[in-house]
């Protein structure tokens, strides 16, 4: 809980909109905001990122590391753009590579609609 509110994070409203985060352990909190810190999010942009999606903060490093690479290999964001997009969408970082993200970039391929189109971020 400390931890938690030393970055400036609201405890009682992510245990409101996510009550898990009560379970998770401190190294695994840290592990989660310290990946994110390390892929260049600010403090500010972390804290808005995990307020609008808690989740974020029970995903193991080792899960959030296939979104990123999704993002830039298959989803094809620009490396300059990942921030902007991960920041307009912090959900993404809550979805799974496998059965979430790769069928729906594939059907909205598949109707015409491209990746470009999605993950353009102005």
């Amino acid at each position: 809980m400390l931890y938690l509110d030393s970055i400036g994070l609201d405890f009682c409203s992510l245990i409101q909109h996510h009550p898990p985060i009560i379970s998770a352990s401190l190294h695994d909190l840290k592990s989660t905001v310290d990946f994110l810190a390390s892929m260049n999010f600010t403090t500010l942009e972390l804290r808005r990122i995990l307020s609008m999606c808690p989740h974020i903060l029970t995903v193991k490093p080792t899960s959030l590391l296939p979104v990123f690479t999704f993002l830039l290999r298959e989803a094809r964001v620009n490396g300059s753009d990942l921030k902007k997009v991960i920041n307009r969408r912090p959900r993404l970082l809550a979805c799974t590579v496998e059965t979430q993200l790769r069928p729906t970039l594939y059907f909205l391929q598949s109707i015409g609609i491209s990746e470009a189109i999605h993950f353009h971020v102005p």
